[in-house]
């Protein structure tokens, strides 16, 4: 039994991931299976990655931070409206510009959210619950409750869009597949988590601080600043994402942009093993419980559900997850 507990905390991720691939290649193989269908499982949610890997971090100290959506919004709504007022003083400089500006405001948002936490000594849950609707209230000031939409047209959509083409593959009109660079810096983002996470001081820290905090303090671990670095991670990460997420779309809307993101990072972090209590997560498996959320939800609309079903499916994920967590304490 013990093995067979091992296996699944080793792979059971990766093997629902594998089951789930071969249940959409079997229900819908001539829209499943078509390259740009699985390019845009990756192109498309390069944000939800990004948090995902974010939150990693954030639970493994036995934290929570729901307000990353609205973190997502906000860092991309001031990023966005720096460009746009230097746009016309050249659009590749005021990109630069106002994307080193929008990951700040996420890592500044990080820090008060970390401050709170680890100095305030509050719970994690209110303060970010906190952040979650008076972070979206300044995105929605910063946007006067509207749209923002890149004057720099010609540069912005290149951060998520452009890439790299594999001429042996082909879309439907028979152009190249493209591989945008984002998807690239997700990886190279996940690996260096991963190492830091894994190789490295900070990262036992966080697993340390994560499984007893007290216990930590009496080994005279710096907990308050490792904690608070974890949020700010989460901020940069969130700044990075509501880049991506504006390049892709060329604009922000402040009042829908990163809704329910946080459900999603939180879920996919679950799924990939990080447990909720703290001590426990691991990047690479986050990027799979990424990839399982993108899956179900590609077949939800390849099967036609309504999108109102979706948050009722990620919300049956993470409760299943939980629970299956639960099941292996008691063993």
């Amino acid at each position: 039994m013990k093995s067979v507990g091992q296996f699944v905390r080793n792979y059971g991720p990766l093997v629902a991931l594998v089951l789930l691939f071969i249940v959409g290649a079997a229900m819908q193989p001539e829209y499943f299976l078509k390259p740009e269908n699985i390019r845009n499982l990756f192109a498309q949610n390069v944000d939800i990655g990004l948090l995902a890997i974010g939150m990693t971090l954030v639970i493994v100290t036995a934290g929570i931070d729901l307000s990353v959506g609205s973190i997502l919004v906000l860092s991309a709504a001031v990023g966005l409206e720096v460009i746009n007022g230097r746009a016309s003083g050249g659009e590749t400089s005021a990109v630069w510009v106002g994307s080193g500006v929008a990951i700040l405001t996420g890592a500044a948002l990080g820090f008060l959210n970390g401050m709170l936490v680890a100095y305030g000594r509050l719970a994690p849950f209110v303060v970010t619950l906190c952040g979650l609707v008076a972070y979206r209230s300044a995105a929605l000031v910063v946007g006067k409750s509207g749209e923002i939409r890149s004057q720099a047209g010609e540069v912005f959509p290149n951060i998520a869009n452009s890439g790299i083409e594999l001429g042996f593959l082909r879309t439907a009109t028979g152009n190249a597949l493209n591989i945008p660079f984002s998807v690239f810096g997700l990886l190279i983002v996940a690996f260096a988590v991963h190492f830091a996470l894994e190789r490295t001081r900070w990262g036992r820290y966080l697993v340390a601080i994560g499984s007893n905090e007290r216990a930590a303090h009496y080994a005279a671990l710096p907990v308050a600043r490792v904690k608070t670095s974890a949020y700010v991670v989460m901020g940069v990460l969130a700044g990075m994402a509501g880049l991506f997420a504006a390049s892709r779309l060329n604009s922000v809307s402040t009042g829908s942009l990163g809704g329910l993101k946080e459900l999603d990072a939180i879920a996919a972090a679950v799924i990939g093993g990080a447990s909720l209590s703290g001590g426990k997560g691991r990047i690479w498996h986050t990027l799979i419980g990424v990839l399982i959320l993108a899956i179900i939800n590609n077949l939800l609309v390849l099967q036609n559900v309504s999108a109102d079903w979706q948050g009722l499916v990620k919300g049956v994920i993470i409760l299943l997850a939980v629970l299956v967590q639960r099941e292996r304490r008691v063993e």
